[in-house]
C-alpha cells in the first residue's frame, strides 16, 4: 500500500498544469497535495491498526467465539476504509 501511496505521490507530481482549472493553480495544486499528505498520514495509521488488529489475531484462538467474530469485522472494516481511501487517492490524481 504503502508504494502505491509513494507512487500516486509521484504521479500527482508529474500532472502538468494545464489539468487543473481556475486561475490560481499554485493553490490547487497546494490543496490537492495537502489532501494527499491527510490521506497518507490517515493510511499509515490504518496500517498500524491492520497491524495490531493481526497481532491481535494471531494470539486469540483460533477457535470460533465472539472475540474472534469481532476481530474478524474490524479487519474487514478496516480493509473497506484503506480500499475507500486508495480510491479517492486515485479520483483525486486523475479528477474523477
Amino acid at each position: 500500500m504503502a508504494d502505491q501511496i509513494a507512487a500516486a505521490s509521484q504521479a500527482l507530481a508529474l500532472v502538468p498544469s494545464t489539468a487543473f482549472s481556475g486561475n490560481d493553480l499554485a493553490a490547487e495544486f497546494a490543496v490537492l497535495k495537502s489532501k494527499l499528505a491527510s490521506i497518507e498520514s490517515t493510511q499509515e495509521r490504518l496500517a498500524a491498526e491492520f497491524t495490531a488488529l493481526k497481532e491481535q489475531f494471531t494470539e486469540l484462538n483460533t477457535d470460533k467465539g465472539p472475540a474472534f467474530e469481532e476481530l474478524d469485522k474490524k479487519i474487514e472494516a478496516l480493509k473497506k476504509i484503506v480500499e475507500i481511501e486508495y480510491v479517492s487517492i486515485l479520483d483525486q490524481l486523475y479528477g474523477g
